[in-house]
């Protein structure tokens, strides 16, 4: 294979250009893509390294929850740039976003001696920066009122590291057994590490 054969080729990577995106942040999409336009200088550039870098790149963009994959692609072009060397390349993401207010959703349960209903609703990518706000709401014959509002955002535009903050409110009667009602209620922030799956490749040396 011609590439697999060049992979060792110098090369380096002139723009980084991204279409399609409205509601998403130009900083945040910088930061994401920063292994492509900002590498590490003491690693080589070649075909395979920018190859790999391109791979991760789009392989994050699409963890984020807030682009479709199925309408979302990466090409390669010549450098457009005057400045640019014969071997340099311009990376252009095309990006479809998802709609940032998904729909809500509800549900009935039964179980433990009680019978309740649950909605919920989620906004993604609610500031242009992947950042989503979730809210459910809760009410059964046990349980007179439960709701939790939480808001999560990446750290360091990174799709495995987020930070939430939440506040919550429950309310539980339990005259059943015990002649009072239970009220809980509180706020939280917590940081989460989440063990993403490999993504497949969108291009490969073999």
């Amino acid at each position: 294979m011609q590439i697999e054969r060049n992979s060792t080729l110098p090369l380096s990577v002139s723009q980084v250009r991204i279409f399609g995106t409205k509601q998403t942040r130009p900083a945040f999409l910088k930061s994401v893509t920063a292994p492509l336009h900002s590498p590490d200088p003491s690693t080589p550039q070649t075909l395979a390294t920018v190859l790999d870098a391109t791979n991760q790149v789009f392989a994050n963009l699409i963890a984020f929850n807030i682009f479709d994959p199925t309408k979302s692609s990466v090409h390669f072009d010549r450098a457009t740039s005057p400045l640019s060397g014969p071997n340099d390349l311009d990376v252009l993401i095309h990006l479809t976003e998802r709609p940032r207010f998904a729909a809500a959703q509800t549900a009935n349960m039964s179980g433990d001696g009680e019978v309740s209903g649950q909605m919920s609703a989620r906004a993604e990518n609610l500031f242009g920066g992947a950042e989503r706000v979730e809210a459910v709401l809760q009410a059964g014959t046990l349980t007179k009122n439960a709701w939790e509002v939480k808001f999560q955002t990446p750290i360091a535009a990174r799709p495995d590291v987020w930070g939430e903050i939440g506040i919550f409110r429950v309310t539980r009667d339990q005259k059943f057994f015990a002649s009072h009602e239970l009220l809980q209620r509180g706020a939280y922030m917590k940081i989460k590490v989440l063990a993403l799956g490999i993504a497949p490749s969108f291009f490969s040396l073999s």
